[in-house]
């Protein structure tokens, strides 16, 4: 008999039920194991599944291949929790949608300290990218852990920002933890496991496809206490994290920028929406107490991170 988690594991595996579907499966079921150990015929007769679905769950249901595939998982060096588990997220319980299961590299957030998401334009401008950067190396120095989502432009600069101060900042990727996307952020890939931590809810190998990144946004809002958006066009993936956030019941801030750059059209819609205007990282401190907040460097992100900063030197 396999050990409970392995079958939360197996299920969250199977791509083609997606969260909806294995939630459901759960509500008529009771358990992963349950289904697992579901006669067929039963199986055969569940209403919302396809033949597809089907055929997967009865073609996966083999318990030396799913330990097996725990095991390879754990000694690559990852995490798995699940919502039954000890160490699920409190953050992420509320969600209507929230993940059935999740995997880690590295580390989750740390529940009781404050945290913010901080996300915008891939393409940004070159001040978007150093403001960024600047509001994730003094609001991580502040105490406050910086979430985003390892994207090009903003995500990236945050992150970059947080790890020069030596504390812990937090990725949720689209694609499986074994897939680095984009690859240009895989000098924050490398890093963030030992300084940090890069989660999804999506199997290894799983890759980033495109209606991946809603799903995503939707936990870069639920891990943080407040959304700041640095640059955004009028219709982009950061205006979805913030309008989840919203709908979370976080506060969003928003960066203005001129009125005649694209890139600050969603940042203006969002501070005419009622989003608090911020210019500057005292802004943000100001919404936040901190007097109790003693987070230490981590000693071995900084010693990475100077590594990898050489690395890059050496090779251009």
């Amino acid at each position: 008999m396999m050990e409970e988690a392995f079958y939360w594991f197996w299920m969250c595996g199977i791509s083609v039920l997606g969260n909806k579907h294995r939630k459901a499966l759960i509500q008529m079921f009771d358990t992963p194991r349950a289904v697992f150990e579901l006669d067929i015929q039963k199986l055969e007769q569940v209403p919302f599944l396809n033949d597809v679905a089907k055929k997967t769950i009865i073609k996966t249901r083999n318990p030396w291949s799913v330990e097996a595939a725990y095991t390879d998982f754990v000694k690559a060096g990852y995490h798995f929790t699940y919502e039954a588990a000890d160490d699920y997220p409190d953050r992420l319980k509320p969600l209507p949608d929230s993940p059935m299961g999740l995997y880690y590299a590295g580390r989750l957030p740390v529940e009781e300290n404050p945290t913010i998401a901080i996300v915008g334009a891939r393409s940004c401008s070159g001040s978007g990218r150093s403001l960024a950067r600047h509001f994730g190396t003094v609001l991580s120095e502040a105490g406050i852990q910086v979430v985003s989502g390892m994207a090009l432009g903003i995500d990236g600069a945050a992150h970059r920002g947080a790890l020069e101060t030596g504390k812990d900042t937090y990725a949720v990727i689209g694609s499986g933890l074994n897939i680095c996307y984009p690859k240009e952020n895989r000098d924050i890939y490398e890093i963030l496991p030992k300084c940090g931590g890069i989660i999804s809810e999506y199997p290894l190998g799983e890759e980033a496809l495109s209606w991946h990144f809603p799903m995503r946004n939707r936990l870069i809002a639920g891990f943080a206490d407040s959304v700041l958006v640095v640059e955004a066009r009028k219709r982009s993936g950061s205006l979805i994290t913030a309008d989840l956030a919203l709908e979370q019941g976080k506060d969003v801030l928003a960066v203005p920028g001129r009125s005649t750059d694209a890139l600050s059209e969603g940042c203006l819609d969002l501070i005419r929406s009622g989003a608090k205007l911020v210019t500057k990282p005292e802004d943000v401190l100001e919404d936040y107490a901190l007097e109790n907040v003693n987070l230490k460097k981590n000693n071995i992100c900084l010693d990475k991170l100077e590594e990898l900063v050489y690395s890059s030197l050496c090779l251009n």
